[in-house]
């Protein structure tokens, strides 16, 4: 039995293309309904293509741009029969009653053209494989990844706008705030944390969280991936530490189990052991929305596609990065500074913050130059590698645990989260209560211990 093979025809839409056209003929103002969603690039036939950039020009001339005046621009630029002459504009002009729906045709345009874009990639990226040249894997990945952007979500909406317009949106913001209709904000478990971030971590904006080892950067960080993933997905990429040991901590933050207790064989194998009912209480009331990726040595393109691919699958509210100084350059990056490394990672996180509508939280790891200086607060200038991550983050946080330095005992239990960098939000310090025994991270109750010296620990639910 016989099959013929039929060849494939790359995605288009030809009629969604007559249809753009036909309604910019129509109704030149229609153009600001599909601001930045199209390029010439995009239409799958090249005389729709060269109709379009003739239009876009007439307009930007403020000229007005229909079938006499794109006959006239095409004839004199000798290119009129190459669009089928003033008989194929005409019947473009005709083939829609308004461009009451522009927006519409031109959204299938762009997302046939992210297909084309995307079989481009997948098709460099098999030729890579096949070729087995060196670098292929490379290669290929590059392509995939390319890929993969191509068909992500574009950037359908205009963002230019008028000083008036912007003043009507903060305005709605306003008013939907009043009657409690607030954008959504990712709460971080901490009441003062969200007191300063006036109520929590904002999807699209980045954020980072900067300490030297030991000091509890990945205990707050999960401590806000808790608090987010008890309502909205998460995605954790840890570059360090395994699932396991995440794992782990989860276990002993939520279920109060010192570590001790974990390692201690003998006492787990006691009848009456504390520590399984614990475990189970864990297991059996907890139904966290997150997920733990601990493939270590990452580099940009493999986070964003990490990334993409969990938001397309779960969707994707507060995406984790433990920590940035982990990643890998690429192959291109492999012969450049580290400074520059780090530089593409931070902005390619702040890029996927805005293209997904998460959260952002970079962990950081900072300078050893903190333990040369008498003052070990840690500041801005100890960001290690690149100053991009001050730059784009919306807000740059530093833990410091004074107890590790001098071993004081009312800070045996306390760290300082310090808010080096606050874009729409209040800078200040907050008081946090660190269990090292479980890893537990809780807001501070009562003065710190620089006012009266005894310890205090968080208030526990009952």
């Amino acid at each position: 039995m016989s099959s013929v093979l039929t060849p494939r025809v790359p995605p288009h839409s030809v009629e969604a293309e007559q249809s753009v056209l036909g309604s910019l003929m129509l109704d030149n103002a229609a153009i600001d309904k599909i601001d930045g969603m199209l390029r010439e690039a995009d239409f799958y036939r090249p005389d729709h293509g060269l109709i379009w950039a003739t239009i876009c020009r007439l307009i930007a001339q403020n000229q007005p741009a229909d079938v006499i005046t794109a006959v006239e621009a095409l004839k004199a630029a000798g290119r009129l029969e190459d669009v089928g002459g003033m008989p194929y504009l005409n019947a473009l002009a005709t083939c829609v009653p308004s461009a009451a729906n522009i927006r519409r045709y031109a959204a299938l345009v762009r997302e046939r053209a992210d297909g084309r874009r995307a079989l481009s990639g997948l098709t460099d990226a098999m030729e890579a494989v096949w070729s087995q040249h060196d670098g292929w894997r490379d290669t290929a990945e590059t392509a995939v990844g390319s890929a993969l952007e191509a068909s992500g979500p574009a950037n359908t909406g205009s963002t230019v706008y008028t000083a008036t317009e912007a003043m009507e949106l903060a305005a709605q913001a306003i008013i939907d705030r009043a009657e409690g209709k607030a954008p959504l904000l990712l709460r971080t478990g901490i009441p003062q944390l969200d007191a300063l971030l006036r109520g929590g971590l904002m999807p699209g904006a980045t954020y980072v969280l900067g300490g030297r080892p030991s000091h509890g950067k990945t205990a707050v960080a999960l401590a806000v991936a808790t608090s987010a993933g008890k309502n909205w997905p998460v995605l954790f990429l840890s570059l360090e530490m395994g699932a396991q040991a995440i794992g782990e901590r989860l276990l002993t933050s939520l279920g109060d189990i010192p570590v001790d207790n974990l390692d201690d064989a003998n006492h787990l194998r006691q009848r009456d052991c504390p520590v399984w009912p614990k475990v189970t209480g864990v297991l059996e009331r907890t139904d966290l929305k997150i997920t733990i990726d601990d493939q270590p040595a990452l580099d940009g393109p493999a986070i964003a596609r990490k990334a993409r691919a969990h938001h397309r699958k779960h969707g994707l509210k507060l995406l984790v990065l433990d920590h940035i100084g982990l990643t890998e350059p690429t192959s291109d990056e492999q012969r450049e500074n580290r400074n520059l490394q780090i530089e593409r990672v931070s902005k390619l996180m702040m890029r996927l913050a805005k293209e997904l509508g998460c959260a952002v939280l970079i962990l950081s790891q900072l300078n050893r130059g903190i333990e040369q200086r008498s003052d070990k607060r840690p500041t801005m200038a100890d960001l290690r590698d690149s100053g991009s991550l001050e730059q784009d983050a919306s807000g740059v946080f530093f833990v410091y645990r004074k107890w590790v330095y001098e071993k004081d005992e009312p800070f045996r239990n306390h760290i300082t989260l310090t808010c080096g960098k606050a874009r729409n939000f209040k800078q200040g310090d907050v008081d946090l209560f660190f269990d090292g025994a479980t890893q537990r991270v809780a807001g501070w109750e009562g003065p710190p211990p620089e006012d009266t010296g005894i310890k205090h620990g968080p208030k526990r639910d009952r």
